[in-house]
Formats: structure tokens, sequence, C-alpha cells
């Protein structure tokens, strides 16, 4: 899973959080795997190495075309409220590119 803190704040902070991950990898499921399953009232939990877990409440799931995502937007997350954004590849793969990134967009609860 990859997290830039040059591009977004630490959960917990009150910012926004923005994780990518891998569908797939090596022929094998990524940690992303399975995210387009989510659904929206979802419940998604990061715990981090301090021994904090945040909760977090999933608002929507959207899959883009990779050429149409404005990534400006997704780092922002839920503007003006604490919140994550779960990106992972998404569609039929081409050559091993996939078209679509899956999209999940969730604010905190605890």
């Amino acid at each position: 899973m990859g997290w830039n803190p040059a591009y977004t704040s630490l959960p917990g902070t009150g910012g926004s959080t923005f994780f990518a991950a891998h569908y797939e990898y090596g022929g094998r499921p990524g940690i992303f795997f399975r995210l387009a399953a989510l659904q929206p009232g979802a419940s998604v939990a990061v715990a981090l190495t301090d021994g904090s877990t945040h909760t977090y409440r999933v608002a929507s799931v959207v899959d883009y075309p990779l050429a149409a995502i404005d990534m400006g937007a997704l780092l922002a997350g839920l503007e003006g409220r604490e919140s994550i954004v779960l990106m992972t590849c998404s569609g039929p793969p081409d050559e091993g590119n996939y078209p679509f990134r899956t999209v999940v967009l969730a604010e905190r609860v605890s």
C-alpha cells in the first residue's frame, strides 16, 4: 500500500489521506483486490504503527476511466471533513494495463 506524506495527511489528523494499492500483483490478488466490493455505509478501519485505529464510513465507490481522473480532487478527499481515499486498478486488463481506477471515498466516524 502506498501513502505519500507530501500529498496527504496522516489518518487521524483531520485532513484527507490517500492510499493506493495493487488490485493484483504477479498474478496474485493484491491488497485492494476486493476494493470494488465495498458498498456505501461500510466501515473501513485504518490501523497505524503507533497502535491507534481510525474508522471511516464509505460514502462512495466509483470506477473512473484512467484518462479522466482528477488527482487534485482525489487528493482533497471530502473537503472540510477528515476522510480517506482508496484507489486501485480496475476494468479488464489490456496487456497488463488496467483502463479504470476504482476509487473509494470514506469519512471518519471514530
